[in-house]
């Protein structure tokens, strides 16, 4: 019989699930997928058995080949069919099919309810007396191998039957889902309930729902408003002539009555209420009333204060509090500096690490290198994990912001080594924190980003995407430092650098030449100089593409000393360019394939 059933729809188009009460495991009758496994190979193995059974000579001993073979053609017939109803997926190919294996099935049970083992074994005993005395261990041979098939086909007629019964009685008149739901699988979903809920259940859920007609009814959307209205102007005037603490218990009291409220409603009649915005009106109205002198007379100041004391120096955030201009939307084009950083290998560290002590080791970290960026007059832009990105020269303009960030650099590398001690000591990392830093200047966009609701004073353009890509240009030279050719114009000789290639970064085409930081040029010792400076004769043979002989010094420098990440990566390049020596046209210039 054909019941036309109407499936109500939410604004989406989409239905809307009566989820079941309980969990997954719990919600439904499961069976493991093996079982139809086992019993579909359960009776192929006892048509095997039969046709090993049926090889064997004893049935020409009086029973005759018959009714086994009766049993072998039905077998092939079921086949047959069963192929043609999976090619056709006709409906009477099916029917056929099932017929055809029920016919099997009975004919095999009343094959082994003859009890064929036994009597045939009586006539070869018959046989073995009427018989030659010299072929008395042949027939005893045959006898014993027509036994031990007879005994392995009933063993998986038994199975097959064990296990049809097994599953007729969760299977029959029942609704079948497969799919996976396996330990390891990752068909995994969420409902409203679950964070995790197989997708396979959800199908089950949906079965259930249309079968029982237990629809759920989404009310319209202007339900919604309309009470999210009634409610704002509602509750001011309930609430208009209580004292601030009365405002703010009657604003809460009301709120859980109006969920109560709406969850009756939707237990008795199955009708959705979207409750949360008119919620949220009446949560929010009644608290803005109560606080809107406070916010009024402290907004601007607390504001600021709160959200950029943590990424903002004092003088900067005395100058937005003056000139609260600066908290509009949109930005301006300033000649700054960027920084970014980020920690070697921080992934492994934080597997070796427990929530708690990561976030203590991380919080020591972090504050450690932004105090230098904030005392170097810098500004915080983000954190993304263990990765600081800050910039100089902005919102406050001053022209040593390129000096500024490199120093801030070598002071941070100097905190570094102050911070591994401790956390060696103490035992809170298992590796030490190894900082690599980009620093790039040039002309960025810089200001206030985001909506009227929220957003954030940060730095874009193609110079900013430079200093990011130098930070992880350091992976590829075994550096932790480098700047740009820009920045290296702007800071003066108050530094020590090391120059390296002209490259190409990823998304950048330009050329960029990349200089290392060492360190500020009162803190090096003249060991370091002489040895930088053989690094740098050492660049120009490489740069005049006399590999060999730059291999030579690059090695002796490497040898001289090996924790030196340089000179091992320009002595890898060397022995690349005496393998294959570039194209005669190469410009010099190295295209970089990593970030």
């Amino acid at each position: 019989m054909t019941v036309n059933v109407s499936i109500p729809l939410d604004s989406s188009g989409m239905m809307l699930i009566r989820w079941p009460k309980k969990n997954y495991q719990n919600s439904f009758t499961h069976i493991p997928f093996y079982l139809l496994i086992d019993y579909a190979e359960s009776g192929e193995k006892t048509a095997s058995s039969l046709r090993l059974l049926r090889a064997n000579q004893g049935w020409n001993l009086g029973p005759g080949y018959a009714p086994i073979d009766t049993c072998m053609q039905l077998w092939d017939e079921s086949e047959e069919l069963r192929r043609t109803a999976l090619e056709s997926g006709a409906v009477q190919d099916k029917k056929a099919w099932l017929t055809a294996v029920q016919t099997y099935w009975d004919t095999v049970k009343s094959f082994f309810e003859t009890d064929y083992g036994t009597s045939v074994a009586h006539l070869f005993d018959e046989a073995k007396q009427a018989g030659n005395p010299e072929d008395a261990k042949l027939y005893d041979q045959v006898k014993a191998d027509f036994g031990t098939l007879y005994a392995n086909a009933v063993t998986s007629y038994n199975r097959h039957t064990e296990l049809e019964t097994a599953l007729a009685g969760k299977l029959k008149d029942a609704f079948c889902i497969i799919g996976w739901s396996s330990t390891g699988t990752t068909d995994i979903g969420v409902n409203p309930f679950h964070s995790e809920y197989v997708n396979v259940g959800t199908h089950a859920a949906v079965a259930n729902t249309i079968l029982q007609r237990d629809f759920l009814q989404q009310a319209p959307v202007w339900v919604s408003a309309l009470l999210a209205i009634v409610f704002s102007f509602g509750i001011i005037v309930v609430i208009r002539r209580f004292s601030t603490l009365v405002q703010i218990i009657a604003g809460v009291v009301l709120s859980v009555i109006v969920l109560i409220v709406n969850q009756l409603i939707f237990n008795v009649t199955g009708i959705y209420i979207f409750i949360i915005s008119p919620v949220l009106a009446l949560f929010v109205s009644f608290l803005t009333y109560s606080m809107v002198s406070f916010i009024i007379s402290e907004r601007e100041k607390s504001f600021l204060r709160k959200a950029f004391g943590t990424y903002l120096s004092g003088d900067v955030i005395n100058e937005m509090i003056e000139d609260p201009s600066m908290l509009k939307l949109g930005g301006q084009k300033k000649w700054i500096t960027a920084m970014f950083t980020d920690v070697k290998g921080f992934s492994t560290i934080s597997e070796a690490l427990d929530a708690e002590h990561l976030v203590k080791l991380l919080n020591i970290y972090l504050s450690g290198m932004s105090d230098i960026i904030l005392e170097q007059r810098g500004t915080i832009d983000k954190y993304e994990g263990d990765a600081i990105i800050s910039f100089f020269g902005a919102p406050v303009d001053y022209k040593e912001h390129a000096r500024l960030a490199c120093r801030a650099a070598v002071l941070m590398r100097r905190k570094e080594v102050e911070l591994n001690e401790l956390f060696m000591r103490e035992g809170m990392s298992p590796n030490p924190l190894l900082t690599r830093i980009g620093i790039n200047t040039g002309d960025m966009v810089v200001g206030n980003m985001g909506t009227e609701r929220k957003m954030d004073y940060t730095i874009m353009g193609n110079a900013v995407n430079l200093a990011a890509r130098l930070e992880g240009v350091n992976k590829q030279y075994g550096s932790w430092l480098l700047i740009s050719d820009m920045t290296k114009n702007e800071i003066g000789d108050e530094f020590i650098t090391r120059r390296f290639d002209r490259v190409r970064v990823v998304g950048i085409n330009t050329p960029v030449q990349l200089w290392e930081l060492v360190e500020l040029k009162d803190a090096v010792d003249s060991a370091t100089l002489d040895f930088l400076r053989r690094f740098e004769e050492a660049h120009c043979v490489f740069d005049r593409r006399d590999w060999k002989e730059a291999f030579k010094l690059f090695k002796a420098l490497r040898e001289e000393r090996p924790d030196d990440g340089p000179s091992d990566a320009y002595l890898r390049k060397c022995e690349a360019f005496i393998q294959k020596p570039p194209a005669d046209n190469w410009d010099g210039v190295f295209s970089l394939t990593q970030k």
